[in-house]
């Protein structure tokens, strides 16, 4: 089975509810799917998963992926990382850990469903609009400032969701990580900076 961009999603998607994982796709997929698309070669997603659900991750895998059960173990007892990897079309899929992290908590409360297709059979859990501005924003401060593809995709979300965002909710969680700078310059740069909740 070759997997293309929309099935590649389709099947993480399946994938996880089939092992009973809480998720949300991040990274540059959503940010693509709330701003401007841009090419990527990994599936970014967030993950509430512990050791017991390694077992069921990896059955709900099958001989479709490889994924390494150690380096799965690893990244849930220190909150990092590991891939998987379709052998067959070679997509990458990122699983980061979530941890207790304020912005790993509300990544995952916050989640939306999305329908790719009005005909597909599954909604897929994407970071909210917010949510995918904060990460972004998060990974451009620890990239100390290099990855400036962080701050473009912030600026696509902000052009394309505009007044739909929830600007209160994004001034508070940004401020409470010290944020507030990085997203007002970013905010201003979108023509956004005078937006403000209205009541």
């Amino acid at each position: 089975m070759v997997l293309h961009p929309e099935g590649s999603l389709l099947e993480v998607a399946r994938i996880l509810d089939t092992a009973g994982v809480t998720y949300a796709i991040g990274g540059s997929i959503a940010s693509g799917h709330h701003g401007e698309i841009r090419a990527t070669n990994d599936i970014d997603v967030l993950v509430e998963l512990g050791r017991r659900d390694v077992r069921a991750l990896v059955d709900a895998l099958g001989d479709a992926w490889h994924v390494d059960e150690g380096s799965m173990n690893r990244a849930i007892g220190d909150g990092s990382s590991f891939s998987i990897l379709h052998l067959e079309s070679l997509v990458k899929v990122d699983f980061f850990v979530a941890t207790d992290a304020r912005l790993d908590r509300l990544q995952l409360s916050r989640r939306v469903p999305v329908r790719l297709d009005v005909a597909a059979d599954r909604a897929i859990w994407f970071s909210s609009p917010e949510d995918t501005v904060l990460r972004k924003l998060d990974g451009f401060r620890r990239s100390g400032g290099v990855l400036e593809r962080q701050l473009r995709d912030v600026a696509g979300v902000l052009k394309a969701c505009g007044n739909d965002l929830d600007f209160a909710y994004l001034r508070a969680a940004a401020a409470s990580q010290a944020l507030d700078d990085l997203l007002e310059r970013s905010l201003e740069a979108a023509g956004l900076g005078g937006s403000r909740p209205l009541g």
